[in-house]
């Protein structure tokens, strides 16, 4: 069970190295507060490794998922119950008496190019135990599926067939290059003790909104490559 409870704080700057120039100094003047998360290994939530060691993180906050993420979390309780979305963990995480809720979508991937071992990175004394990491892992892939279904849905063509991937004009010829894949964001690792676990996760969610503003400027800003 390589999972782990951890501080991270998402690093727009190095997250956006193959953006422009323009576009590094745009991220240098972004800054994201700490969050707490669930560290979790690809191979754990379905995704066959393929020589990337890059780990996904789900944000914990005190904030159940709303929107199209609405019931997309497991309650952070004291036993297992599935019926009732609820995982063990132990010792509790409860700081203050508050009910935290691990959400199961969408999930943050790590850039795969800043590998850590597991000793480097700081975690808390938490764990779930074996059975609530499994039905936590097996949540994860069945929503990742229903979201998977749902995009492949929303890109028919109104025929009989699909519209295929990279498709982006009438003739099928596209003079122009396609934006680098990031392939995951770049994150920083806090020792607990950095953290206010009295009020931590106030507004954690918020990671969701640094990540979007941060795509956003990159697609602005991309760096674009000379066919070859």
């Amino acid at each position: 069970m390589p999972h782990s409870f951890v501080i991270a704080k998402f690093l727009p700057h190095r997250s956006a190295t193959w953006t422009s120039h323009y576009g590094l100094e745009k991220a240098a003047s972004l800054n994201s507060l700490p969050f707490l998360a669930l560290r979790v290994s690809r191979t754990d939530v379905g995704v066959q490794d393929l020589g990337r060691q890059g780990h996904f993180l789900f944000v914990i906050s005190p904030e159940k998922p709303t929107g199209v993420n609405d019931g997309c979390y497991f309650t952070l309780g004291s036993s297992l119950i599935v019926e009732r979305k609820m995982l063990h963990v132990e010792p509790p995480l409860r700081p203050g008496g508050r009910t935290f809720y691990i959400h199961t979508f969408p999930r943050l991937l790590e850039d795969a190019q800043f590998e850590f071992s597991p000793a480097t990175v700081p975690h808390l004394p938490h764990r779930l135990e074996e059975f609530s990491f499994l039905a936590f892992c097996g949540s994860v892939m069945a929503v990742f599926e229903k979201f998977v279904k749902r995009a492949n849905d929303a890109r028919s063509s109104g025929g009989s067939e699909l519209v295929e991937d990279g498709w982006d004009s009438w003739s099928g010829e596209s003079p122009y290059e396609y934006r680098r894949d990031p392939g995951g964001y770049v994150f920083e690792y806090l020792e607990p003790q950095s953290f206010q676990m009295s009020a931590a996760a106030v507004g954690a969610t918020s990671i969701y909104q640094d990540l979007l503003l941060s795509n956003l400027l990159q697609a602005t800003h991309e760096r674009v490559s000379p066919l070859p």
